[in-house]
């Protein structure tokens, strides 16, 4: 049953449950969103986020941070609030934008806004994957993200069924698949004389 506008106003009027339940995970918009501490146990890198606001002069400002603790706030069986708890970069020290490739970085020694963790989880967008520790997988992280954005940008059940199967594989199944991609595209396109790509 859907929950009107209306119907939404009256019930974030009042008080939701005292209970409040909590995860590790959360799929939202088409997205799955971890916490920091699940980021380190998983093979995807999820906790990232960023999200869009406006400052006291009407100018368009990114924040970037990385989820804490995934909250939902029950206001009854047909209505609840998910809110991600994070730790949020410093805009004036803690964020940095490459001046050539465009490429955003941030200091995690350099966090700010402590009096503001919550964030509403439908209004934030996820960061690159990053590379997990201790691992040398730049290329196919570059490759799955990019992968991602391009093929499976369109928020359908298809890719929400591609979603949570790659969950469910290992991080070496994930990497032979876009080796065999990249090795499939380089015998269509670029050694056959006749492929789009072909230099000779």
């Amino acid at each position: 049953m859907n929950v009107t506008d209306d119907e939404q106003l009256y019930l974030l009027a009042k008080q939701p449950s005292s209970t409040i339940s909590t995860f590790q995970g959360y799929e939202i918009n088409g997205n799955t969103f971890y916490t920091f501490a699940q980021d380190k146990k998983s093979t995807n890198q999820n906790s990232g986020v960023r999200f869009d606001a406006e400052d006291g002069n009407g100018n368009k400002v990114t924040y970037y941070g990385y989820i804490e603790e995934i909250w939902e706030l029950d206001y009854g069986p047909n209505f609840k609030v998910p809110l991600f708890r994070g730790k949020w970069f410093n805009l004036k020290d803690g964020v940095q934008v490459d001046p050539q490739y465009g490429m955003t970085t941030v200091d995690f020694k350099n966090l700010g806004y402590d009096t503001e963790p919550f964030v509403l989880a439908s209004e934030v967008a996820q960061k690159c994957a990053k590379q997990a520790q201790g691992t040398d997988l730049y290329g196919y992280y570059v490759c799955e993200y990019i992968h991602r954005i391009v093929s499976e940008r369109v928020n359908n059940e298809r890719n929400r069924e591609l979603r949570r199967k790659r969950e469910k594989i290992s991080i070496e199944e994930r990497f032979k698949a876009i080796g065999e991609e990249l090795a499939g595209f380089f015998l269509r396109e670029v050694i056959p004389p006749s492929g789009e790509f072909h230099y000779a």
